[in-house]
Formats: C-alpha cells, sequence, structure tokens
C-alpha cells in the first residue's frame, strides 16, 4: 500500500468513525459498523491500518469486557491488537 493509499484510508477511517460516534452519541463505535461502513476497504489492509493508527496514538481500540457485547460485535469484525482482540473503536486525533 503507498502512501497516498494509506492517508485515504485514514481518512476515510477517520470521516466515518466520527460521523457515527457523533450520530450515537458516544465516543467508541462498533468495528462491526466501521467494517460495514468501509466494505470496500479489504480486511486485511483495514486491519492493518487500526493496528497502524492505534500504534500513531491516532486511535484508541478497546475489547469488550461483557460476553453479550462480543457476540453483539462477533470476532469476525474484531481486530486483533495487543496481543487481544478488540471490537471498538474512537479517533482521538
Amino acid at each position: 500500500m503507498s502512501a497516498t493509499d494509506t492517508r485515504a484510508t485514514e481518512d476515510r477511517i477517520r470521516n466515518i468513525v466520527e460521523f457515527l460516534a457523533e450520530e450515537a452519541g458516544r465516543e467508541f463505535v462498533s468495528l462491526k459498523t466501521v467494517r460495514a461502513a468501509l466494505v470496500d476497504v479489504p480486511r486485511e489492509e483495514l486491519d492493518a491500518e487500526l493496528v497502524r493508527l492505534y500504534c500513531a496514538q491516532k486511535v484508541n481500540l478497546i475489547g469488550a469486557a461483557a460476553p453479550w457485547a462480543r457476540a453483539e460485535i462477533g470476532k469476525e469484525n474484531a481486530v486483533r491488537c495487543g496481543g487481544d482482540y478488540k471490537y471498538r473503536v474512537c479517533w482521538r486525533g
């Protein structure tokens, strides 16, 4: 992925996360919803970009403590980061 592609994907992630957070009135949004909004971005590319943004401290990724929350979002929508599955994301800027 080129630097231009990375920047475009980052911009799209930021835009959708901020939009969904504002719409829901919450800081964190479900990765299931983010993936649905960015369905045209290949999973491997989206996961890599989310992890890169997490390492760059531009997003925060959190797990889901409650079993019902993990079931609602689904492991297939989570991203593996720091040895754990993360189910929700917020934009830190």
